[in-house]
């Protein structure tokens, strides 16, 4: 018997998990180690602890001394946010993320599934994703086609 996508997730939830309790934590790696959390917790439908998760990786990577530790801690909560509902919270964080230094790849804002199906509704969201892929066509940049 096929096992459903949802059971297919957990067991890679608990997989993630398994793997996560084998790790060391140490100063460097404690941010990540977060952020792998919330992606196990996600899978295996737990959208409250995978928030909890992914809010103190960015807790733990201040944006004024591990800039791009903050840039993946922040861009992973979003995501976060995106799949499990709290769609503004998302568009919040990826408008700072769209404008920080460093900040976001315009092709993720405007071209990531993990952000483009579920804030494909929100307004703001698709105005960022206009301005962005103006400045993307207007660059000499050859950036990825979008599959939509």
């Amino acid at each position: 018997m096929r096992a459903t996508a949802s059971t297919s997730a957990a067991r890679e939830g608990r997989a993630l998990q398994d793997f996560l309790a084998r790790r060391s934590e140490t100063p460097r790696n404690r941010w990540y180690l977060r952020v792998l959390a919330s992606g196990a917790a996600l899978l295996q439908n737990q959208p409250d602890l995978a928030k909890r998760y992914a809010q103190e990786a960015v807790r733990l990577a201040p944006r004024e001394t591990l800039a791009t530790q903050w840039l993946e801690a922040t861009r992973n909560l979003a995501y976060v946010y995106a799949r499990t509902g709290e769609r503004e919270r998302a568009v919040d964080l990826i408008l700072e993320l769209a404008e920080a230094t460093p900040g976001l790849a315009p092709v993720l804002i405007a071209r990531d599934p993990a952000l483009t199906q579920p804030l494909a509704g929100n307004e703001r969201y698709r105005q960022l994703v206009a301005r962005v892929e103006d400045e993307m066509a207007h660059s000499k940049l050859r950036y990825p086609v979008s599959e939509r």
